[in-house]
């Protein structure tokens, strides 16, 4: 089974390029720009896990985060280096990632999803 991978960024092309890096056999990923339908996602497909962009129009990844599953590891994205998050992320990445970073988070999921 693969690997559920949802990630929300409110810019198209930092969602295509996403899907494009990490998509194979073995990862789904699902991209959203609109972090409404990532939560209403979540409640009838919960992912293995969850990259947040921090900066959003009208809300922040920390909003966002509180509002999912708390089952479900959550990784934040941001540009802003000296961003001070509230939630308990399972890691931070900043902008741009690098996806070698972001590979490694998500073999080792896999790996302990076998």
């Amino acid at each position: 089974m693969a690997l559920k991978v949802y990630y929300l960024d409110d810019e198209p092309i930092l969602c295509s390029l996403f899907f494009e890096e990490f998509e194979s056999a073995e990862i789904e990923v699902t991209t959203f720009t609109k972090y409404q339908k990532l939560i209403d996602a979540t409640k009838s497909n919960l992912p293995d896990v969850i990259f947040l962009d921090y900066r959003l129009p009208g809300i922040n990844g920390d909003q966002i985060a509180l509002k999912l599953a708390n089952e479900v590891p959550k990784y934040l994205i941001t540009g802003d280096p000296h961003v001070k998050t509230t939630y308990q992320f399972a890691g931070v990445f900043q902008k741009p990632y690098e996806e070698k970073a972001l590979q490694q988070v998500l073999q080792k999921m896999l790996k302990n999803t076998r």
